[in-house]
């Protein structure tokens, strides 16, 4: 018989490797190109220094005039709150105690791990493309919407399965918890959850967010894009725009694509190196190089990702990127910084699996405290392709 124990064994030496690599490497093209690390960590917090403008002690004299006098460097002191990233899975004492053999147990926890696996991969990737609010869609028009059904602005970043708070942004005291989506009509963006409570008062513009994660998500790509905050990383931008990244729209073409490219080095004074666009621009950018008779390049990626080639900068599709939107990233601008990497949470005895208080079941926790930041704002782009 397996007992608990075992379970743990397995757990920490079988699985938690495993699930890391898969994780940090096979998530998304972005993310396996990005530094990982925790050398800005200070307790629960990132303190980011950085460095921007030149020294400034350079200049031509002749042979009498004094040296010149440098400049000292200027910072900007960069800062985030750790955020905390919660797997869980939950098994039965006895599926445990039925359990004839050490491989007999591995399988049982092979279905575990793949669904903890893909919900992971699926909500860190969406985070790094979000602005750290954690708004997955915003309730639409409900007339005449069916029983135990939201009408929906976008089901880019919602799946079955998921539990998830409907919350008035106007008033956050007013929300409905932990709903379970029990499917998804992508035709009319719509969700259907196993219940509503009778006395519910969701309206149109209600926000939607994973269970108990609004404001606490990472601060993904988006987030230094946003027009509508005077500070970013806790540094106000006025009058800093060192703070600003390229921001362009129009057609898409390959002439807007070029002029968005040479504006970042001209102003942050490095090129990009990845770019990423949504399936639509993808669609988009393929209709414009038939019509201009261009061919159309492809490059193997890292990590066994596929993307189209401009001029050597891998163009690569993101399912969670906005629609009509294409980021020119410098990957190496940005940086991950975490207490540690991805990790069981164990019990002051060093237990993974945790008996459910009242239940006759366990529980395991998956945890990463991180955050995602962007050392130079000036050196990313973001262009909204218009019809």
């Amino acid at each position: 018989m397996i007992s608990a124990y075992n379970a743990n064994t397995i757990l920490r030496e079988v699985y938690l490797d495993v699930l890391a690599d898969q994780l940090n490497y096979k998530t998304n093209a972005f993310y396996n190109k990005i530094h990982m690390g925790s050398n800005y960590v200070q307790g629960a917090k990132i303190a980011l220094p950085v460095r921007f403008g030149i020294n400034g002690g350079i200049s031509c004299t002749d042979e009498n005039s004094d040296l010149p006098q440098p400049n000292q460097d200027r910072y900007i002191r960069f800062g985030a709150e750790m955020r905390n990233i919660y797997g869980v899975i939950e098994m039965t004492d006895k599926v445990i105690r039925a359990t004839s053999s050490p491989d007999a147990m591995v399988n049982i926890l092979n279905a575990e791990m793949e669904g903890l696996l893909k919900a992971a991969k699926f909500n860190f990737s969406r985070m790094l493309f979000q602005d750290g609010k954690g708004l997955l869609c915003q309730v639409a028009d409900l007339t005449g919407a069916p029983s135990n059904t939201l009408y929906v602005d976008s089901v880019k970043n919602v799946v079955e399965g998921m539990k998830i708070d409907v919350i008035r942004p106007s008033d956050l005291h007013k929300k409905v918890t932990k709903l379970s989506i029990e499917s998804v009509n992508r035709v009319d963006k719509s969700i259907r959850v196993k219940s509503l409570p009778s006395n519910h008062e969701i309206v149109e513009g209600d926000h939607i967010a994973i269970q108990d994660s609004y404001n606490y998500e990472l601060l993904g790509i988006p987030y230094i894009f946003r027009e509508d905050v005077p500070a970013i990383y806790g540094a106000v931008r006025q009058n800093n725009h060192y703070l600003w990244p390229t921001m362009k729209s129009g057609q898409l073409s390959t002439d807007l694509i070029q002029e968005t490219i040479d504006n970042i080095e001209e102003t942050g004074g490095m090129g990009v190196d990845m770019i990423i666009c949504s399936y639509d621009v993808r669609r988009k950018y393929f209709e414009h190089l038939r019509n201009t008779r261009m061919n159309i390049d492809y490059m193997n990626l890292d990590g066994g990702f596929k993307a189209l080639s401009y001029n050597g900068i891998p163009i690569v599709t993101e399912k969670f990127c906005p629609d009509n939107t294409m980021y020119f990233i410098n990957t190496e601008d940005y940086t991950l910084q975490q207490l540690s990497d991805w990790s069981w949470l164990e019990t002051s005895s060093g237990n993974i699996l945790r008996q459910i208080e009242n239940k006759a079941a366990y529980t395991a926790t998956l945890v990463k405290y991180a955050n995602l930041m962007c050392a130079r704002p000036i050196g990313q782009g973001r262009l909204i392709v218009t019809p």
